[in-house]
């Protein structure tokens, strides 16, 4: 039977043994910058630091793209339906539909059958943005894949849903 502290410890050990003069812990060093984690925090960055630069061409800030695409796969969506979409908070939204409205992007309206509600529309600058936003999103995407086969691809596609998956 293990005390608290040898449980405890347990938990963060690779090898461990147990003797007669206790309980031994042998850990192993992690280098983070090795792990998959890191990876995917330097490719995140990487990818959001390079649209950002050439989305802001257009007078699109950071996160302005996402929400430039989904108002233009439904347009006059409310402000909670988008923030259920784009996971993110009411507050944030806010702020970025002000901004955006400022820019002449998209315009906010009442609900015509219930006023407490505002719904999101695109303007044809918006629309226009939006155009610009897909040329990015696929410049991105070709560069992403720069120097993989077809075969890579699809690889790298199924590996990493695999690991999205992981998180459901």
């Amino acid at each position: 039977m293990l005390n608290f502290r040898e449980e405890k410890l347990k938990r963060f050990c690779l090898v461990s043994r147990l003797t007669k003069n206790g309980y031994i812990c042998r850990v192993k060093t992690i280098n983070h910058t090795d792990s998959i984690g890191y990876l995917f925090v330097k490719i995140c960055k990487a990818r959001r630091n390079k649209a950002n630069g050439m989305l802001a061409r257009y007078g699109i800030h950071a996160g302005q793209d996402v929400l430039l695409y989904y108002l233009s796969q439904e347009d006059g969506q409310t402000v909670s339906k988008l923030v259920e979409a784009i996971s993110i908070q009411h507050a944030t939204i806010s702020h970025m539909i002000t901004r955006m409205v400022a820019n002449g992007l998209v315009i906010k309206a009442k609900d015509e059958k219930d006023m407490r509600v505002s719904r999101i529309f695109l303007t044809d600058k918006g629309r226009e943005a939006y155009q610009e936003v897909e040329r990015v999103w696929k410049n991105l995407e070709v560069q992403s894949a720069e120097g993989f086969s077809s075969d890579d691809k699809i690889l790298l596609k199924d590996l990493l849903q695999r690991v999205l998956n992981n998180f459901d």
